[in-house]
């Protein structure tokens, strides 16, 4: 048997912080930590990485769309020249779109962590939400030997809406660092108070204003909320358009915010896109978690929201439950009021909301990004003798 240690490359293509940009990152540091010989390809350096990264710069990447999508094509012929045994890219990636054979010999990886796009309702009328996932993603997944996903809710889908293997696709679920964990630093978490300009008690919910994330009826249980808690705000950490270009279902929200009481509409506060060390504070200073997702893949600010110890309301339905566990409430997210009750409950109930809290905690330790990087190894091993054999060689750390 010939040994040889295995060269990794994972595609990231920086600054969209998006739940696959922040898995690149976190497994990339963790195969390197468990002593893989593994670098991040990025088109621009990325400060406080701990990992190898190499930087294939292109000077169109931040014109908006086209210059993503330009560099990953550009990867196709520049990768090949660094010799890497495995590539793992995401959903996105668009090497499969020049059909020359150079990869035959590579052990092909991508990341697929949802199927949202596939739903017509979810793509918001995006023209290129349909183009990505019902063109360019089909032969993207059949290009590559294995998919990795996050959420056995999101492999059944996958299974289900594009026709893949059962056999083809694994799971490993992301993970949350104790970076997450609750701040006691009561002059660091008064700073980050005033400068957010955040009320004393708040419902959170963290992700962009969407469909999937169901924002709108997020904002409709907070007007049946606040006529009962006059003491409660609500806040979200990213940014709702209110300009001439805003998408329909932005426009909704705003139509929806304008017709409340001023005292009620006041209390609704959108941050804005806040940093990553930022959010850590506001997850510390929330009182209750709110994320009842339509469609997730995994729903990561759910569980960065349980290592900080905030008793949460989630979605009884996608993969939430599969990561929540008893840990959280489930509510129908079709149902205003069934939301709106589930928050108050843990609003009025100090009790329930400080089990969920111990609870919610202990199930986030569990989820690791140490642990992801493992079974990450297990599946590259597993696939790589799967496609070459294993006596030609073995993976070594």
């Amino acid at each position: 048997m010939q040994l040889k240690k295995l060269k990794v490359a994972i595609i990231c293509d920086a600054g969209f912080l998006t739940g696959t940009y922040t898995y690149s990152i976190n497994v990339t540091e963790q195969l390197s930590k468990l002593g893989c010989d593994v670098s991040l390809v990025t088109p621009v350096l990325l400060p406080d990485v701990k990992a190898k990264q190499l930087v294939l710069k292109w000077p169109f990447f931040k014109i908006p769309l086209i210059g993503r999508a330009s560099w990953l094509l550009t990867l196709y012929f520049r990768l090949y020249k660094y010799n890497f045994d495995i590539i793992q890219s995401s959903w996105y990636g668009m090497m499969n779109l020049l059909p020359c054979g150079l990869y035959k010999d590579k052990l092909r990886i991508t990341t697929l962590f949802d199927v949202a796009g596939d739903n017509k309702q979810f793509r918001e009328g995006q023209l290129y939400l349909f183009i990505v996932t019902r063109i360019l993603q089909p032969p993207h997944l059949r290009f590559n030997d294995f998919i990795i996903t996050s959420s056995y809710r999101s492999k059944d889908q996958i299974i289900k809406l594009k026709g893949i293997a059962s056999e083809k696709i694994g799971v490993t679920h992301l993970g949350v660092t104790d970076a997450f964990k609750r701040i006691k630093d009561k002059k660091m978490l008064s700073k980050a108070q005033k400068r957010l300009n955040l009320p004393e008690r708040f419902i959170l919910n963290v992700g962009g204003i969407k469909i999937t994330r169901n924002s709108l009826r997020i904002v409709k249980a907070f007007s049946i909320i606040a006529r009962k808690n006059p003491g409660i705000s609500l806040v979200f950490s990213g940014k709702l358009d209110t300009t001439s270009k805003a998408s329909k279902y932005h426009e909704l929200i705003s139509q929806e915010i304008r017709r409340m009481e001023a005292g009620v509409r006041n209390r609704i506060l959108f941050l804005n896109n806040v940093s990553r060390d930022e959010l850590k504070a506001v997850y510390s200073l929330a009182t209750v978690f709110l994320m009842p997702s339509l469609e997730e893949g995994f729903g990561l600010p759910l569980l960065e929201a349980m290592r900080a110890g905030v008793p949460a309301v989630t979605s009884k339905i996608s993969c939430m439950p599969e990561v929540a566990g008893d840990a959280a409430l489930l509510c129908n997210p079709y149902d205003t009021r069934d939301i709106a009750s589930k928050v108050e409950r843990l609003l009025n109930d100090k009790a329930l909301a400080k089990k969920l809290s111990s609870k919610a905690e202990a199930r986030a330790k569990t989820f690791t990004w140490e642990k992801t990087a493992k079974e990450t190894i297990r599946i590259y091993e597993q696939e790589w003798r799967k496609k070459f054999g294993e006596k030609y060689v073995k993976y070594v750390l």
